[in-house]
């Protein structure tokens, strides 16, 4: 994992000048794709699973949140989440850096959703 930068010199086939220009030291660029490479098709299929479970959490946590009064973060956690996944496409920077803090934190708040929502369905049985 992260090794693309420091490992594509081994099987470039470009000619050096465009190797060291456009190549060297740099990422994939595109989270899934990224993931694939330097994971393997286990990795990759890991990634997916989490994508899955933590979607599918944020979407409970989401809808749960229907007619609480945390709905507005559950709603905005949702989308974010939403966000990030589509942008995985496009980017691997949620995989470095502020980015996978951000992410986490993302999480983090579903998660402390989740547990409020809990509690407030508990008290009100």
């Amino acid at each position: 994992m992260y090794s693309f930068a420091y490992t594509s010199k081994f099987y470039n086939e470009l000619p050096d000048n465009i190797y060291k220009k456009f190549v060297s030291g740099l990422t994939l660029h595109h989270g899934y794709y990224s993931m694939l490479v330097e994971t393997g098709i286990f990795g990759f299929i890991g990634l997916l699973i989490f994508l899955v479970v933590i979607f599918r959490k944020a979407r409970d946590v989401y809808i749960k949140a229907g007619n609480s009064p945390m709905f507005l973060q559950a709603f905005i956690a949702f989308w974010v989440l939403i966000y990030i996944i589509t942008s995985l496409m496009f980017t691997d920077a949620w995989f470095w850096g502020r980015g996978i803090v951000m992410w986490g934190t993302v999480l983090g708040v579903i998660s402390a959703l989740n547990n409020i929502i809990k509690r407030e369905q508990e008290v009100s049985l």
